[in-house]
């Protein structure tokens, strides 16, 4: 029978990695600091990543997923006022993120509407300043030149001065 736990599966990897670290450098491997601290990192991304539980096995893996973080919290960071400030400061920095995500998107959304409304004006606006015109269109607009318009007029009339 297939293993559909998405959760256990990632928890499974991260314990061969761990068996190949241990059957390199020995069976006290696991103690060390550092590597509980990466092993409550990768705890926490797999916990984010597995928000949503796609079924009831991984509903119950991600409830015990969740006890053993706080456990290899409490190993990684005996202090309670250390684990208080530390979860404080990754809420404040969720929340942060949450808010710059959210000042961007609405941002984004000012700017889209404000080159809508630019090229809206420009298809709507004065020929003139329309640059998005054919070749045709501005033919039309040019006004032929006559070739009375090039030689100098000649006065009718008894007017003074010279004629031509």
């Amino acid at each position: 029978m297939e293993n559909n736990n998405r959760i256990l599966n990632e928890i499974t990897a991260w314990n061969d990695n761990l068996k190949n670290l241990q059957g390199v450098f020995g069976n006290h491997v696991a103690d060390y600091g550092y590597v509980i601290r990466a092993k409550l990192e990768c705890f926490k991304q797999i916990k984010a990543k597995y928000k949503m539980p796609g079924n009831h096995e991984e509903k119950i893996a991600r409830k015990i997923l969740q006890a053993e973080i706080r456990h290899l919290e409490k190993i990684a960071f005996p202090n309670r006022i250390e684990r208080f400030l530390r979860k404080s400061g990754e809420n404040a920095r969720f929340v942060i993120r949450k808010v710059l995500n959210y000042v961007r998107s609405k941002q984004q959304v000012l700017t889209e509407n404000e080159f809508s409304q630019k090229e809206k004006s420009a298809h709507l606006g004065n020929s003139e300043k329309n640059l998005n015109k054919t070749a045709i269109q501005y033919n039309k607009k040019l006004k032929v030149v006559s070739d009375d318009t090039l030689l100098p007029k000649l006065r009718n009339g008894s007017g003074k001065g010279l004629k031509m």
